[in-house]
């Protein structure tokens, strides 16, 4: 049997991708939080209409 040619390249891709977010995604987690706690203050503050 052969391997898929396209196999052979969606495996580093896909290892990049999960070591990216292991080592991203503290920050990013951090990051977006702090953004919707800042917006839904803003909503809060200023009221939805």
């Amino acid at each position: 049997t052969q391997i898929n040619e396209a196999t052979l390249s969606f495996i580093p891709k896909l290892l990049a991708v999960a070591a990216t977010l292991v080592i991203a995604g503290p920050w990013m987690m951090t990051t977006m939080l702090d953004y919707l706690r800042q917006t839904l203050l803003h909503v809060a503050t200023l009221g939805v209409g």
